[in-house]
């Protein structure tokens, strides 16, 4: 009977050994992980950031370009209306000098 009791308390001990060495490799794997995610999370700021100021650049692109684009409507606007008065000279001119021919 002494010898269960023996055999039973080591069988204890040991399984009281082997706990401590799981909760303690499960602590371990637990903050790598965790060190890992935090690394993750990091980097992800990063491309954000990285993404956010390609945005800003993109839309201050995007408005100068926008900006040019009306500058040269508006150019094209008045050459248009600067042909227009040319033409309509030259249709007079042609009308009159063939009203006196």
């Amino acid at each position: 009977q002494k010898s269960q009791e023996e055999l039973s308390r080591s069988l204890r001990q040991e399984l009281g050994k082997l706990e401590q060495q799981l909760s303690s490799s499960l602590r371990d794997e637990g903050a790598k992980l965790e060190g890992k995610l935090q690394a993750q999370d990091a980097r992800r700021g990063q491309q954000i950031e990285v993404l956010s100021e390609d945005m800003v650049a993109c839309k201050q692109q995007l408005a100068k370009h926008t900006e040019e684009l009306r500058a040269a409507e508006a150019r094209t606007e008045a050459v248009k209306e600067e042909f227009q008065e040319k033409l309509d000279e030259a249709q007079a001119t042609n009308a009159a000098h063939f009203k006196v021919v």
